[in-house]
């Protein structure tokens, strides 16, 4: 599952690791949103079972690729509303 979501990516928690560059279609839905974001994912980065804690999962780094610039609207302003001011 996601663990951590930015605009340019997202942690996927994870013990399935895929090889570094691996793309591959990626789909989620923003909470209280009935929207389907579509994306291209490319695996950036990894955290191996053998390399994470309690604290630190194994999972995946993703980099969105050609996002359509409308999901990236929605997410841009749904991760903003969690910024302080």
């Amino acid at each position: 599952y996601i663990g951590n979501l930015a605009k340019g990516g997202l942690f996927v928690k994870t013990g399935k690791i895929l090889p570094v560059d691996t793309l591959f279609n990626v789909e989620f839905t923003l909470p209280d949103s009935n929207h389907v974001i579509h994306t291209t994912g490319k695996v950036a980065w990894t955290r191996s079972k053998d390399k994470s804690s309690d604290k630190i999962p194994p999972g995946m780094g993703i980099q969105f690729i050609d996002m359509s610039p409308e999901d990236e609207k929605l997410l841009k302003k749904y991760i903003e509303s969690f910024k302080f001011s």
